[in-house]
Order: C-alpha cells, then structure tokens, then sequence
C-alpha cells in the first residue's frame, strides 16, 4: 500500500459521518424520552408544579396516555442510548401511536398540531438519517473492497 492510500485511509476513519450524526441525533431523542418519561411520572405521583392538572383530574384517556408516557417513553430512551435497533423501534411505535392518538381522537386527547408535526418530523430526520448512514457504510465498504482488490 502506497503512502497516499494510507493517508486516505486514516483520514477516512476520522472522517465526520453520517453514522455520527445518527448516534448524536438518536442519544438527544433519548435525552428527550427520558424527559418525557419523567414529566409523566412527575404527574403520576402529583409532583408536577401548580396550575397543572392534577393526574387523578384528568379524564380516563388522558390518564391512559401519561401511564403509557411513563412506561414506555423511558424504556425506549434506554435503548436509542444504548444504540440498540428494539429502542427505536419502541420509539417509533410510541410516536406513531401519539400521532394517530392526537389525530384520530382528537376529541378525547385534543389536537396539538405542534407536538404532532415534531413527531412526525423527528420520525422522518431519523429515516432519512439512517438511509444516509447505510449509504455512507455501503460506500466506504466498496472503497475498502477496491483498494484490496488493487493491491
């Protein structure tokens, strides 16, 4: 191997990627999830600060919304940190259930436009970040196969 191919490899290594910015984005969505989970179970045992509705005063879907919040957000977050694939896919059912839940129902849950868009935009930064990232793998495989194939 040449001086040059050297130089190209190692610098290849350091290279900002996608498959960083995946990790990066995937670890601030579980910041957030857990968050989301600790808000909820604030709410649950009534920590939450005044002006806000008490858990026991909300109507029983609401309720069911902040248990399945304080369940499933948390687990969720443990495992987009960890990186493991179960993380998000739990995360991705969770948003998509928030979505149909926000929409669908609105007159039980109420509609909030906002919430839903960050949602659906958050699922959406995350595909296209991992159709990135496996591209960028796929890449740099090939480029690894043709510097040996060339030796």
């Amino acid at each position: 191997m040449s001086d040059t191919s050297k130089t190209d490899g190692e610098s290849e290594g350091r290279r900002f990627g996608f498959r960083l910015v995946l990790d990066i984005y995937t670890r601030l969505v579980a910041v957030v999830l857990l968050g989301y989970g600790l808000w909820a179970w604030a709410s649950v045992i009534g920590a939450t600060p005044d002006g806000i509705a008490p858990f026991l005063g909300l109507n029983a879907h609401q309720r069911a919304e902040v248990v399945f919040t304080a369940i499933v957000d948390p687990v969720a977050a443990t495992g987009m940190w960890i990186g493991s694939p179960w993380g998000a896919v739990i995360w991705f059912f969770a948003n998509l259930a928030r979505v149909i839940v926000h929409t669908g129902f609105a007159h039980f849950f109420g509609w909030t436009t906002v919430t839903t868009g960050i949602q659906i935009g958050s699922i959406l930064v995350y595909v296209v970040l991992v159709f990135l990232a496996e591209r960028e793998d796929r890449i740099r495989e090939a480029k690894r196969r043709s510097r040996r194939g060339t030796t």
